[in-house]
């Protein structure tokens, strides 16, 4: 590794070091003029990015919001890459975050993709299980530093809990799916001890 791929990793590093240390103002100090952080997977499941933190004060906003909710946030088994061009640095790693206060225990994936440039972060891209993420049901500052959580695409949205999953119905004796239409005895007939009814198309069960 020569001095401009260290350089690179040198600052990824501080950058990650300074969220897991819940400390904006190192973060604000390691941010560019145009920087810009993403999250790629969306909730949705579609390729537009769930949330775009556009410029120094929304990232900076993003940072504080997770320092505020969470007393101990780290990044565990790091495994860092930087690119042969020096331009970006990729981290993959576990997330350890809780929040003592709420009894809040936050584990997740992660990837991370960070450009840099002349000592300072330029773009970020959090790539996480957004299924974990939304089940906090936490607000995520809107671009800009507004409140609220963000829809797709970065477009701020009316304030309020984080987007959830749809709630799964309660049960009512049919499957949620076919509920307000006719249901066949045999979807719905309990399973008869040593052997279970072969589903249509012929396959069976193997043991």
């Amino acid at each position: 590794m020569n001095s401009v791929h260290q350089k690179s990793l040198d600052t990824a590093q501080a950058f990650i070091t300074a969220f897991e240390n819940r400390d904006p103002a190192t973060v604000a100090e390691l941010l560019s003029a145009q920087a810009t952080f993403v999250n790629p997977l969306s909730i949705a499941g579609t390729p537009e990015p769930w949330y775009v933190f556009d410029g120094p004060a929304a990232v900076l906003a993003y940072i504080e919001s997770v320092a505020a909710k969470f007393d101990h946030v780290a990044f565990l088994d790091k495994v860092w890459t930087v690119s042969e061009d020096a331009r970006s640095v990729f981290l993959q790693a576990s997330g350890d975050i809780l929040s003592s206060a709420e009894k809040l225990v936050y584990n997740n994936v992660y990837i991370f993709r960070i450009d840099v440039a002349d000592g300072h972060v330029v773009k970020v891209w959090e790539y996480a299980n957004p299924l974990a993420y939304a089940n906090l049901g936490i607000a995520v500052p809107g671009r800009g530093g507004s409140s609220g959580p963000l829809t797709r695409g970065g477009t701020p949205a009316a304030p309020g809990p984080h987007p959830r999953p749809a709630a799964r119905g309660r049960c009512s004796g049919r499957p949620q799916a076919l509920r307000g239409r006719p249901v066949s005895r045999r979807v719905l007939r309990p399973w008869r001890r040593g052997r279970r009814a072969a589903p249509s198309g012929g396959l069976r069960e193997h043991r």
